[in-house]
């Protein structure tokens, strides 16, 4: 059975709005081993998150990320996705990519003077620890399941047993929270790792598209069910829809959005919503990388309490 929530995973409310999308086809080949199906999108009323109803278990996230753009991985999405080629796949997370965001990063913790400030860094789920280079702080940790050779004076910290009790001055959470699939409770636990009035770091993509130009009503749930019923009109269509979506910020008439590895799809307000429901303070949260993405510097409050 389908992994489906029926609350917002940010916020815990239930006032939520659903519009019609599908599962993207590598996505269902390389993780539920079927083709591509309709799902549905929601929206929170109360945080405003926009979020997959249907989520991701474990196993379906090993599947997902086990040689995560490996040359297998771009064979199955190059299939579906033509247009996703090689360079593109050896671009994401290279040296100009990490040489914009550390830019990004460096200049908002000097903005609010913390080039002095924290004593140990840990960059959670940060690869190398490429991101912490040249920035502040003493001593620089990074954990990360790829188990990858970190950078230079970076100390990879191995498995979550030698992490359980450990507490950082700024901890980093980079292009992470859209992937899990109930970020609140993740949140709550990297805070416990958080010292208090530490810290926390967060990037993650910014919102491309209006929820409201996603079609509503039977007859869209039928043009669905007849573009996934083959595979060449669903690539053409998604071509299409993806192509609108990135320049145009919106979903085109008788396009789609569909269900990636980012599951929870933030904005300003469902950002900061969720932060300051995790015991947070909110010192800034803006877009970067022409607007592409967005990032929050907060500090965690001292009473605030974790889930374990």
């Amino acid at each position: 059975m389908p992994y489906l929530v029926k609350e917002c995973p940010a916020c815990e409310a239930g006032r939520l709005e659903f519009r019609e999308a599908i599962i993207a086809p590598f996505v269902a080949a390389r993780v539920f081993g079927s083709r591509s199906k309709r799902c549905r999108l929601a929206r929170c009323g109360t945080c405003c998150l926009v979020f997959y109803e249907q989520r991701y278990d474990d196993n379906e996230v090993e599947r997902l990320y086990a040689g995560y753009r490996s040359d297998d991985y771009y064979q199955t999405r190059h299939r579906y996705e033509p247009w996703y080629t090689k360079t593109l796949n050896s671009r994401l997370g290279a040296a100009e990519d990490i040489t914009i965001r550390r830019k990004a990063y460096h200049s908002t913790l000097s903005e609010f003077g913390v080039e002095t400030e924290p004593e140990t860094v840990l960059d959670y789920g940060g690869d190398r620890g490429q991101l912490m280079c040249g920035g502040p702080g003493r001593q620089h940790f990074v954990f990360d399941i790829s188990g990858v050779e970190p950078e230079p004076g970076v100390v990879r910290i191995a498995g979550a047993t030698a992490l359980q009790s450990r507490r950082f001055d700024l901890v980093l959470l980079c292009e992470v929270l859209e992937h899990v699939s109930q970020p609140l409770l993740y949140l709550r636990n990297i805070t416990n790792h958080v010292q208090p009035n530490g810290l926390l770091y967060v990037t993650v993509p910014n919102r491309e598209f209006r929820f409201e130009d996603i079609p509503s009503g039977a007859w869209y749930r039928t043009w669905l069910r007849l573009l996934l019923s083959n595979q060449m009109l669903t690539i053409a269509a998604d071509f299409w829809s993806t192509t609108i979506r990135k320049y145009f910020k919106r979903v085109p008439p008788l396009g789609f959005v569909k269900m990636h590895e980012h599951i929870n799809v933030f904005d300003f307000q469902s950002l900061t919503s969720l932060l300051s429901r995790a015991g947070y303070t909110v010192l800034t949260c803006k877009t970067y990388m022409n607007g592409v993405g967005l990032l929050a510097l907060c500090r965690r409050n001292s009473e605030s309490a974790t889930n374990g």
